[in-house]
């Protein structure tokens, strides 16, 4: 040990096992706080959003109030799947004969007012429930309260069977006929013509082969209607579906009071289990209605986004709503097309043909390239499948010769 070099300092041994308690104590504390952030993550990993990325929350969501998780649950316990599909059969009995009856109208009657009023399910609906009213006129002690209701769904089912969902015609693609007329060659490989109606496929738009109409932003045919949903009366099935939930509501809050409940009138049963049914039926859709309209997506695209390349966040083929920018900005667009037909927002008025014509996509032309190469590969596939099936069958010739 060198004592005269000046730059040694004795080290006591007090002083390093206060330094190794230091050490241990530090390094205790820096295992704890590891213990900590671990047990603070694995709490953060129940969340079922904690690793999902933004854009596919929405499919999350849709499941849940669709109750696909529910009803994954609800079949694994003993007995129920055999009810569920009990269910299901009674449910196809009964309105088997009433689409049958509907599609009988909607051959008879010509194409205007009446193949909607009585060629859809919503004016069984109103039959019955009439009669649940004529039945009880007596025992609702807020007849009148219910009765406002019932005025608004008839008010917003006149509006929604009258207003038109939105047809794209040859007129509304005058000037694009006169700069791109190869847009509208005929040919069954053209994607971007609907062969029946001889007009561009914009997008987000669709053919219904209910209606035989190209609909602008398309939702869906509504059986029950008999009419189909988009961009102008998509508002008001959203007010038809709310009032028809209220009007559920209020009846079973009439059926279950202590009053009614003492009767102990097997009726009422009958009419309670009913209206639980319609109210979660008409709950249901209110609730996923408010979610597409949150996020700006149809149903069509929720269940085949894949399908449509502008819905392709890269190359890669992941989802990407171009058109969600917000939850104020989709609502401002879902109402925009009820009071002003100006605006890049506009579903009534904007036609994107291509994905590279709607503005910041981030593929632009690369979505169609790769559809392309998709369309190349496929054909190809289906040659060569075509020439090993003519082999076969030369084969096949020769053995039996």
């Amino acid at each position: 040990m060198d004592m005269d070099n000046p730059a040694h300092v004795p080290i006591n041994i007090k002083q390093q096992e206060s330094k190794k308690k230091e050490c241990c104590n530090h390094n205790h504390q820096h295992q704890h706080n590891h213990q900590h952030e671990h047990h603070h993550h694995h709490q953060h990993s129940y969340n079922p959003f904690a690793n999902v990325p933004k854009e596919m929350k929405v499919f999350i969501w849709y499941a849940i109030l669709n109750g696909d998780y529910a009803m994954q649950i609800f079949m694994q316990l003993p007995m129920m799947a055999q009810g569920y599909y009990f269910y299901i059969l009674i449910y196809q009995t009964l309105l088997t004969p009433i689409y049958k009856i509907n599609g009988f109208l909607n051959q008879v009657l010509p194409d205007n007012i009446l193949r909607k009023l009585f060629g859809g399910l919503s004016i069984y609906y109103f039959i019955v429930h009439g009669l649940i009213l004529y039945l009880n006129y007596e025992t609702y002690p807020e007849l009148n309260y219910i009765l406002y209701i019932i005025y608004a769904i008839l008010f917003t089912y006149f509006i929604l069977i009258l207003c038109p969902a939105g047809q794209f015609k040859q007129a509304d693609f005058k000037e694009l006929l006169d700069t791109q007329p190869e847009l509208f060659t005929l040919s069954k490989m053209n994607r971007n013509i609907c062969v029946l109606c001889s007009i561009p496929k914009v997008v987000r738009s669709q053919h219904c082969l209910y209606c035989q109409k190209c609909i602008i932003r398309w939702e869906f045919h509504s059986m029950q209607l008999n009419t189909c949903i988009g961009v102008f009366n998509y508002p008001f099935l959203v007010m038809y579906i709310f009032f028809w939930t209220f009007y559920c509501f209020t009846i079973l809050r009439q059926f279950t009071l202590v009053e009614r409940i003492q009767e102990k009138s097997y009726f009422d049963l009958l009419i309670i289990v009913i209206n639980v049914h319609q109210f979660y039926y008409f709950g249901q859709q209110y609730l996923l209605c408010l979610l597409r309209i949150s996020y700006n997506i149809t149903p069509q695209e929720l269940g085949q986004w894949r399908r449509y390349s502008y819905l392709w966040a890269n190359e890669r083929g992941m989802f990407g709503n171009p058109f969600d920018k917000g939850f104020l900005y989709n609502w401002i667009s879902f109402l925009k097309p009820l009071f002003t037909s100006k605006g890049d927002g506009n579903w009534a008025t904007n036609k994107y043909i291509n994905v590279s014509d709607i503005p910041n996509h981030p593929l632009g032309t690369k979505a169609q390239q790769m559809i392309d190469q998709q369309i190349q590969q496929l054909r190809k596939m289906e040659k060569d499948l075509i020439k090993r099936q003519a082999a076969d069958d030369e084969q096949e010739g020769l053995l039996n010769q």
